[in-house]
This record gives C-alpha cells, sequence and structure tokens, in this order.
C-alpha cells in the first residue's frame, strides 16, 4: 500500500514538472514595448537613384518584420507604395531594396512574433533622380575677363568666367565688332572648362558664354574688348573726375578719382603742398580713386598711369583745405 501510494506521488510529480517544462517551451517574449531600430533611410534623408535599400537593427525576440512605404505620408496618404513581410535571419542588422520613383515617402517598421508585435518605427525620407539635369536657366554667368571694353596689347587673349554648378560645357562666341551686326563671328567654340585663349588681329571684338547642361541653359553673358597691337601707354593722357580743380572745401577727408586707362596697370599719386613746395603724400594704388586725409592749406595733386614698360604724363589739380 506504501510502495502504491510512494509511485503516485512520484507520478504526480513528474506529471507536474512535464507541465511546467512545456509551458517553459512555449512560452513567448511579450514585444509589445519593443521598438525596431531603423538604419536608414533616416529622417529627412534624400536618397538619390532607382533604388531605394531600407536597414534596421535585428531584433533576437523578432521573427519576421513588416515594412510599409507611403507617400507622401501615412497621415495623409496617396497610395501606399509597399506593405511586406520579411523573414527573420541571424544577422546582426537587416535590409531590404526595392525601385521608389522621385518623391516625398514615410517608411515604417515593426517586428512580429508568434503572439506579439511592437510598434512601428516611422521616418521621413524624398527620392530624387539622378538622371535628371539640374535646371540651370536661372543662373548668370560672371565675366572675368577681358570686361569693361579694354583695350589689348596683345594678339592672345585669355577669355575666363565664373563656373556654373551642374553644368556641363560652356559655348564661347567672338564677334566683331559686335553680336547686333555682326561681320564675322571668329569663335563658336564648347568647351568643359572656364577659360579659353584665341587669338586676334586689330579690331573690335564682343565675346559671349553661356552654360549648357543635357536639359537646359543660361543666357549669354556678353562684354566687349578691343584689340591694338601697337597701343603705347605713353600715348594716352589721363583724366581727372573728382574733384574739380581749384577746388576749395572745409572737409579733410577727400576721395581723388580719375578714369581708367586700358593699359595701365597701377596709378601713382602725388601731393605736394605749396606751403613750402614739399611732398605731402606719393602712393601708388591699382584702383582708380585714393581717399586722402590732408590737414588745412593749399596743395597740387597728380597721378599717372603706369605698367611695367611705359607711363603716362601727370595730370594735375589744386585743391584748398580750409
Amino acid at each position: 500500500m506504501t510502495t502504491n501510494y510512494s509511485h503516485k506521488l512520484l507520478a504526480i510529480a513528474i506529471g507536474l514538472l512535464v507541465i511546467v517544462s512545456c509551458e517553459d517551451i512555449i512560452s513567448v517574449p511579450d514585444i509589445s514595448t519593443e521598438l525596431v531600430t531603423i538604419l536608414a533611410p533616416t529622417e529627412n534623408t534624400v536618397v538619390q537613384g532607382d533604388n531605394t535599400t531600407f536597414s534596421w537593427e535585428e531584433n533576437t525576440l523578432v521573427d519576421r518584420y513588416q515594412v510599409q512605404v507611403a507617400t507622401p505620408s501615412f497621415d495623409t496618404p496617396v497610395q501606399i507604395v509597399l506593405d511586406t513581410i520579411i523573414g527573420d535571419s541571424i544577422q546582426g542588422s537587416r535590409q531590404f531594396t526595392t525601385p521608389l520613383v522621385t518623391g516625398e515617402y514615410q517608411w515604417r517598421i515593426r517586428g512580429i512574433n508568434s503572439d506579439f508585435e511592437t510598434g512601428y518605427t516611422t521616418t521621413s525620407f524624398s527620392v530624387i533622380d539622378t538622371t535628371t539635369p539640374a535646371n540651370i536657366s536661372g543662373e548668370i554667368i560672371t565675366l572675368l575677363a577681358p570686361i569693361n571694353d579694354p583695350i589689348i596689347e596683345n594678339a592672345e587673349i585669355n577669355f575666363t568666367w565664373d563656373a556654373i554648378p551642374n553644368a556641363t560645357e560652356y559655348i564661347v562666341q567672338v564677334a566683331t565688332p559686335n553680336f547686333i551686326s555682326p561681320i564675322q563671328i571668329l569663335v563658336n567654340q564648347s568647351v568643359n572648362d572656364a577659360s579659353t585663349t584665341h587669338t586676334f588681329e586689330d579690331g573690335d571684338y564682343e565675346w559671349r558664354v553661356k552654360a549648357v547642361n543635357d536639359s537646359f541653359e543660361t543666357s549669354y553673358s556678353t562684354d566687349s574688348f578691343s584689340v591694338d597691337l601697337n597701343a603705347n601707354l605713353d600715348d594716352q593722357l589721363l583724366t581727372i573726375i573728382a574733384p574739380p580743380d581749384d577746388f576749395v572745401t572745409s572737409n579733410s577727408n577727400i576721395s581723388l578719382e580719375w578714369q581708367q586707362l586700358d593699359l595701365a596697370t597701377q596709378y601713382r599719386v602725388m601731393i605736394i603742398d605749396m606751403g613750402d613746395n614739399s611732398i605731402f603724400l606719393e602712393d601708388l594704388t591699382s584702383e582708380t580713386s585714393l581717399v586722402v586725409e590732408f590737414v588745412s592749406g593749399t596743395y597740387t595733386w597728380k597721378v599717372r598711369g603706369e605698367n611695367a614698360q611705359e607711363q603716362t604724363l601727370y595730370t594735375e589739380q589744386t585743391i584748398t583745405i580750409q
């Protein structure tokens, strides 16, 4: 009797152990408070190209993942462009690639196991088509040289301008004497860089440049120049603009201004104090103006143009500071 009773107790204990073990085996982790960590594309990412790759961190408690993509958003969807279930793996991170057209999107992901699911993790991104060239039609090319109708002594001229982003080439043209009534189009060239060099004879010319890509182009930027292979700086006379001759003022700071000479690379300014005939100031500048702080007195001031080989005569005037 005692033996049978012991056997019954043992059987009951074994049964309970089996039940507990089975419950442990079939227990499913609750992932409802979990979130899947998105790796890419993250918030406000701009994806370039035809294919978009979605990636996220692996969650060991998740059996599979639900990935959805909407345009432009899940709050106001025009279209749910993707809704798919992706199985689990032993990788440290997961990814999924799909083609998307240009536009604004949101994507979201959640993890799922047999009894539970995580909340959605959501982020916004956009896709741009890199095969469509940028619209450069509103850009303006800045010409660097030659500009402002210079007289050039050299037959070989280097044309330069500021490059335009997203331009693939530039169209360069040179006409004589101008593009309104051209006698001849001397240059009509496509170049990839923002400069080009050509040789010219004596004469008057206009040059212009526009930027282009596969779909768009800018307007032309135009300037003029002249070539005089026999021009000499010492044959020219510099003209003073301001102040006028015999100028009288009580201001001590005076801006001295003169016209630009095409062949001059710098200007020499001399100011003589007429009280004792001493040099009050001597200065070299590449600009066409110079601000001078005077003291009371009467002065002769003069300016000439210079380059490495030649110089003009001085042009002079008087000024009185009261």
